[in-house]
């Protein structure tokens, strides 16, 4: 099945293992979705990098701002006069707002802090180089696996 508007596809796709019997055994669905557009993957990878690391969505708009003002090959920013009215609105946050903002990211390991008043995008979650380098890691799975009550995994208890 697939579903979509003008940027994403969403795929769902199931597979059911059945015994002897007929009776399912085990079942495994993934939901996955096709960028059509860089853009529009980098917001989604943003949000699941967020909600992985239960981040507000408050913390998530602000770091999609921040993300789209980075400098292209260092995912740094410099905090000053010129970069923080445009964080704000951008963001839609006031400048209190902002400084809070920075030092939760920070805490939370979505910021390193640099210098001063210069940061970068951590890069245990987001890529520096150029589009081809960065596509030839961009890649994101998830897996489910569905497990019975009774059929515990060793180690698992």
């Amino acid at each position: 099945m697939a579903t979509g508007n003008k940027k994403s596809v969403r795929f769902r796709e199931q597979q059911s293992v059945v015994d002897g019997q007929g009776k399912i055994v085990s079942r495994l669905v993934r939901d996955f979705t096709v960028m059509k557009d860089q853009d529009s993957f980098f917001r989604i990878y943003v949000n699941h990098v967020a909600d992985l690391n239960k981040l507000s969505n408050t913390e998530k708009k602000f770091l999609l701002a921040v993300a789209s003002l980075v400098e292209f090959n260092t995912n740094q920013i410099c905090f000053n006069g010129n970069t923080n009215p445009k964080l704000c609105d951008i963001a839609g946050i006031s400048e209190g707002v902002r400084r809070s903002l920075i030092s939760r990211l920070t805490k939370k390991g979505m910021f390193v802090k640099v210098g001063y008043l210069v940061y970068q995008l951590n890069p245990n979650f987001f890529f520096r180089g150029s589009d081809v380098d960065r596509s030839n890691i961009l890649s994101m799975e998830y897996r489910w696996n569905i497990v019975d009550k009774e059929d515990t995994i060793k180690g698992e208890e």
